[in-house]
């Protein structure tokens, strides 16, 4: 993984992934 090319996307979907575990995990399920 290269830091020169952040994939935007990916970082998106792992943000928005995180932010939801974050506040209730079993809410995500």
């Amino acid at each position: 993984m290269t830091r020169t090319d952040p994939p935007d996307l990916l970082v998106s979907t792992v943000y928005q992934d995180i932010k939801v575990a974050a506040p209730g995990p079993a809410s995500r399920r």
